[in-house]
């Protein structure tokens, strides 16, 4: 699977959201600092995890999507090749 940048940003935005909801969530329960900062660590490090696969499955189905789009919906008058996106088209480095 890619993991483009779509997809860091969304496991990155998972991340920071876990980390700040157990950050207040566990100072307003009177935790210590410790447990606080322990627990909103392994939230931050679990929910970036779901954020991956959450940001892959999405930015594959956008991917199938466009695909899919690109061959039902040809550009009139062009050749085949030059309406979807093919080896041919692809620049050399």
């Amino acid at each position: 699977m890619n993991v483009g940048i779509t997809t860091k940003l969304i496991a990155t935005a998972f991340a920071f959201c876990a980390f700040a909801v157990a950050v207040v969530s566990g100072l307003a329960a009177g935790n210590s600092g410790q447990r606080v900062l322990t627990t909103a660590l392994v939230s931050m490090i679990l929910c970036q995890i779901a954020g991956l696969l959450v940001g892959m499955i999405g930015e594959r189905t956008v991917t199938d999507y466009v695909q899919a789009y690109k061959r039902d919906h040809p550009i009139p008058g062009a050749p085949r090749a030059l309406a979807e996106d093919s080896p041919q088209n692809i620049p050399k480095q």
